[in-house]
């Protein structure tokens, strides 16, 4: 008995977040917090340091620690 009024109040529980998550301001809200706290790190593999040089296309990405996404430059963390 307790675990059918618990899965009827999860199933609520999941309406109601699915509810929440269509707001428009929610989804701006939850969307920035993504992007003020989203890090990206990349080490380069053994071959692509050897073969990415500094006119190489993905030179910009060959090394970076804790780099904010809100810190790339247009579309280049699509590089990753």
């Amino acid at each position: 008995m307790e675990s059918e009024i618990m899965a009827h109040v999860l199933c609520w529980d999941m309406k109601a977040a699915m509810e929440i998550s269509c707001e428009p301001r929610v989804r701006r809200h939850l969307c920035s917090i993504f992007m003020d706290n989203t890090v990206v790190s990349i080490r380069s593999t053994p071959d692509g340091r050897e073969s990415i040089d500094a006119n190489h296309e993905f030179a910009g990405v060959k090394w970076l620690k804790d780099k904010q996404l809100t810190r790339f430059d247009d579309a280049q963390w699509l590089f990753i």
